[in-house]
């Protein structure tokens, strides 16, 4: 009674003191939560970095709007359209859209087509693929000036990356993002951000991942947290770990995404990654709080093409899992309040019967513990008889093997004679051997009379050996002796198997069927076994 009292209380307490349905990861919580710790940091006071970059933007526009001189306007509006541009899609369109119509206002070509090709590039981040290719196409490259050359290759460059994963014509893409790429790189002074990035990006093409990311830990060196190009930089450093180590590819995206919100971005990828990388890390909770509060809301504002539909889509196999985790955790808590209720309910009963049985409980421990020491001795006796049967069968099984080897070679003594008197009569010995061979009994007679001899000592043995071996096929594919015997030749050889004989050559020697007749008979029955075929010898073994 007290066992069980005992018993019941360690259920409650390991009950209680289990996370209820609560989603098991491989990785160290501890460790994932302090990495997460400055990012929930950061995005708690994101509205303090939103209101630094409306402040800016206020800035710009007042200064903007007192002042008169045409380059100066052309240039805070760019300065504006960059703000937004990773910010809100349309308020960075309508600054550019503002500085284009000046430019046509003052017939000012250089500044339409630096206006154009920044709009370009913008409709590439924006996934407006369609648009920048308009765009771009209406200008020729070779007839731009050198600034503007470079701002229309680091456009097409862009739109061409872009453009890559969906071209029907990979290799023609390819060779135009490398035309712009090496234009750019030739163009851009080294050892500067800019360049590490195009070189890296060259690197991914080469297939270089150790090169890769030295380029990427230089981009990292070349900027300062808090600002877009570390954003940037810290980003590309943790595509470097995709694949390899986890933990660092979180922890490299969690800086970015920091810079990010810093920065006020809300066209981002760090944030999206982090919590792809949670979701795969069975963080799932984590993962559909950070997509639902923070990764949709911001793509929705930012209004952009391809980032809502990607959100969209990963977002809906994290609230599946999510809502999966809930009602999982709902049944498990309903089953252990459950099992708790009925817990407590035994542990009254059994507590108000406590006392009245200890005399008892007392009175029958004797009584079990004489009862044990008999049941002990007897089956210390039941053992030992156990193994005595044991090794008579072993004996018997032996003697038996022993006997049929004896037949059988009596029956390779009687072949080998008649072949000797029929070479006697060869040699002219006709009137000497000719009786001897005719009263000769047949000796597939005497093979005959030894399966008989074989099957009768063997069912007599293991009198449910067919039924047995039958309930092991197929429906409809057993296997029943013909004529007069008790066995069928498959079940003949098998019943070897079951004597000990499991070599194919002396089960061919014993039984006079060639090795070939042997395999033949092995492979019908087991294209007939029920179950795994492999292992039919073990499970008749087993059985009988």
């Amino acid at each position: 009674m007290r066992k069980y009292i005992v018993v019941c209380f360690l259920i409650i307490g390991a009950l209680v003191s289990f996370p209820l349905g609560a989603h098991e990861s491989s990785f160290d919580v501890d460790e994932v939560n302090e990495l997460l710790k400055p990012l929930e940091e950061a995005l708690n006071n994101r509205s303090n970095y939103e209101a630094n970059f409306k402040q800016r933007i206020q800035n710009l526009r007042e200064l903007c709007q007192d002042n008169s001189n045409f380059g100066e306007v052309a240039s805070i509006r760019f300065k504006l359209a960059q703000e937004f541009s990773f910010y809100s899609l349309d308020s960075s369109q309508f600054y550019l859209d503002k500085t284009i119509s000046m430019a046509r206002s003052q017939n000012n070509h250089d500044l339409l087509v630096k206006s154009e090709i920044l709009m370009a590039d913008l409709y590439t981040k924006s996934g407006f693929y369609l648009e920048a290719h308009e765009l771009l196409k209406k200008y020729n490259f070779d007839e731009l000036s050198e600034s503007l050359k470079y701002d229309y290759s680091f456009a097409a460059y862009s739109l061409v990356g872009e453009l890559i994963a969906y071209s029907k014509n990979m290799k023609t893409s390819m060779r135009s993002k490398e035309f712009y790429r090496d234009y750019l790189i030739e163009h851009t002074a080294e050892n500067t951000y800019e360049w590490y990035n195009l070189m890296r990006d060259k690197m991914v093409y080469l297939k270089r991942p150790e090169e890769e990311r030295k380029y990427a830990q230089e981009m990292v060196a070349c900027s300062n947290p808090g600002f877009r190009q570390y954003a940037e930089a810290t980003y590309f450093l943790a595509m470097t770990w995709m694949g390899k180590d986890v933990m660092k590819e979180l922890e490299w995206m969690i800086r970015s995404a920091i810079s990010d919100i810093i920065c006020a971005t809300k066209d981002y990828e760090a944030l999206n990654e982090i919590s792809r990388l949670l979701f795969q890390m069975g963080y799932i909770e984590k993962a559909f709080k950070m997509t639902a509060d923070y990764c949709l809301p911001d793509a929705l504002l930012f209004n952009g093409r391809l980032r809502p539909l990607q959100i969209a889509q990963f977002f809906s196999d994290i609230e599946h899992a999510y809502q999966e985790e809930r009602d999982v955790e709902h049944q498990y808590q309903t089953v252990y309040l459950f099992i708790l209720v009925l817990i407590v309910v035994v542990l009254i009963m059994l507590i108000s019967l406590v006392f009245s049985r200890q005399k008892v409980l007392e009175s029958t421990r004797n009584q079990l513990q004489e009862s044990n020491e008999v049941i002990k001795k007897r089956n210390d006796e039941l053992i030992e008889t156990n193994e005595k049967l044991k090794e008579s069968d072993k004996i018997k099984e032996e003697y038996i093997s022993l006997f049929l080897g004896i037949l059988s070679e009596n029956i390779d003594t009687q072949r080998k004679y008649r072949n000797h008197v029929l070479q006697n009569i060869r040699k002219g010995n006709y009137a000497l051997l000719e009786d001897e061979i005719k009263n000769m009994p047949s000796i597939d007679g005497d093979i005959n009379e030894f399966y008989k001899m074989f099957d009768q000592t063997f069912i007599n043995m293991y009198p449910d050996f067919v039924e047995k071996f039958n309930s092991l096929l197929e429906d409809g594919e057993e296997v029943y002796p013909k004529n007069d015997d008790l066995l069928s030749p498959e079940q003949r050889i098998y019943a070897l198997i079951k004597l000990g004989i499991t070599d194919s050559s002396k089960i061919a020697s014993l039984l006079h069927y060639s090795k070939i007749t042997i395999y033949n008979y092995k492979s019908k029955i087991r294209s007939k076994v029920r179950g795994d075929r492999n292992k039919f010898e073990e499970n008749l073994l087993e059985l009988i």
